[in-house]
């Protein structure tokens, strides 16, 4: 069954919009206007010039061509949706055609050429034909023994308009003379192979290098506390980089072994997790146990108490069936959220839709799970009283079910105490989902089913 609330389209234009701002935090400083006027000269200029702008370092080239795929994937699912203005549009095709050429550059191919408008192909084309570019990459279509180092071949790497792509060519034609050479020598192959890595490594970190620096670094030292839980401090820092707030969540200097496990596997787990409806996490940092994650606006605790006078039914719909969408994928993927509340549901505000994710998944459980034991403290406080005699290690889907059906009520009418319930509809939904396990709903789909009935 699927469960509604924003539909794939309407999930895609959040993806969408939210991509947008990504790439264009992380193209700040790059002049992008020439790309939009219709002088075809000017428009080449800037999208080689963008390129080479995002080629500077290996890390920033990779975290360009990751968000403009995402940002692919996502206006896949809603060319036609009126949301997206024309100037979104725009910039959509422009960071896909940036992509396109980077793309060509490192690996021969530019797969989103055939999804863009005429005008934006034949930029591309331009692009990789234009002053020698594809005359260079010819010599792995052809049969001719070409000496690369030779000066004739060096002046035409030479005539390359711009720095970073002359690196990028030359690493790529290198490579692919390793490739030819490993099939006369196989370990003298893998040798060179291992050295010209080092040598585009040891380039990557020089000195001029763009990097996101990590909070724990001096460099960045405007940490903002915004709260602690069992295990951890969470912090938000702005990220220049990327012009967004992030958030980090350190482990506690006092965990024990076992703890600090767990909280490493908190963030193993929610890496592996791909929805729209989880917080997304990016990096782990051994040397003082954090890890970086997405900031969202509101703990859903505090969005409903400053807005719960003024949140339309609609707006409350939403938000929980985006919640069960939520609980439904973790579900499928084998998990137990296991600490569902108010707090580690969280909103994140666009101009147009809230949306949903749930976070904290330090007390989360899958079958294979070897961190479960029976002194596992119970903690979530819209659980199952019942747990604190079943013990915790005892928590199955009856108990989700109830911490769910808290969560409904709760975003339903900003209230926790169930005791006078005037709304009969409601009042048996309630009840049917705090009651007696053997008559709980048995699964997020039912609960989701009866829900739409109140």
């Amino acid at each position: 069954m699927h469960i509604e609330g924003l539909d794939d389209d309407e999930q895609a234009v959040v993806i969408v919009k939210d991509q947008l701002e990504v790439l264009a935090g992380m193209l700040n400083d790059f002049d992008a206007s020439d790309f939009f006027i219709n002088e075809p000269v000017k428009q080449l200029k800037c999208l080689k010039k963008a390129a080479n702008f995002m080629m500077q370092t290996e890390e920033k080239q990779l975290r360009f061509m990751h968000n403009a795929k995402k940002l692919k994937q996502a206006y896949n699912l809603c060319t036609s949706n009126k949301k997206i203005t024309q100037e979104e549009r725009d910039y959509i095709y422009f960071y896909m055609a940036v992509r396109s050429v980077i793309y060509k550059f490192t690996k021969g191919d530019a797969p989103d050429a055939t999804q863009m408008n005429a005008r934006v192909r034949q930029l591309i084309e331009d692009a990789l034909s234009s002053e020698g570019i594809e005359e260079v990459f010819k010599i792995k279509e052809t049969n001719k023994l070409i000496d690369i180092f030779s000066e004739s071949y060096i002046e035409k790497i030479k005539a390359l308009p711009l720095e970073n792509m002359k690196v990028k060519i030359l690493e790529r034609l290198i490579k692919q003379k390793i490739e030819e050479f490993k099939k006369v020598n196989k370990i003298k192959g893998v040798d060179f192979s291992k050295k010209i890595k080092a040598i585009i490594d040891k380039y990557n970190e020089r000195s001029n290098t763009v990097k996101i620096e990590h909070p724990n670094n001096n460099s960045i030292n405007n940490l903002i506390p915004l709260g602690e839980g069992s295990y951890a401090l969470t912090y938000k820092y702005y990220d220049d980089f990327y012009n967004r707030d992030f958030v980090v969540k350190r482990a506690k200097k006092n965990l024990s072994e076992k703890e600090l496990k767990r909280f490493k596997q908190e963030f193993e787990i929610m890496k592996s997790l791909n929805s729209p409806y989880i917080v997304d996490v990016y990096s782990y940092n051994d040397d003082n146990n954090s890890y970086i994650m997405e900031y969202m606006d509101f703990t859903l605790d505090k969005f409903i108490r400053l807005n719960n006078d003024k949140i339309s039914s609609g707006v409350r719909k939403s938000i929980i069936l985006q919640l069960l969408k939520a609980c439904k994928y973790l579900h499928e993927k084998g998990y137990l959220h296991r600490d569902l509340s108010p707090s580690n549901v969280l909103i994140k505000t666009y101009d147009d839709v809230l949306v949903v994710k749930i976070a904290d998944f330090g007390l989360a459980k899958n079958p294979t799970n070897e961190l479960t034991t029976v002194n596992t403290e119970f903690k979530g406080y819209f659980n199952d009283p019942n747990l604190k005699l079943e013990g915790f290690n005892n928590y199955a889907m009856p108990h989700e079910i109830y911490a769910l059906t808290m969560l409904i009520y709760f975003i339903s009418t900003g209230k926790t105490n169930t005791s006078q319930i005037d709304n009969v509809k409601l009042k048996r939904f309630v009840q049917k989902g705090l009651g007696d396990k053997a008559n709980r709903y048995k699964s997020v789909d039912e609960l989701c089913e009866a829900f739409k009935n109140i």
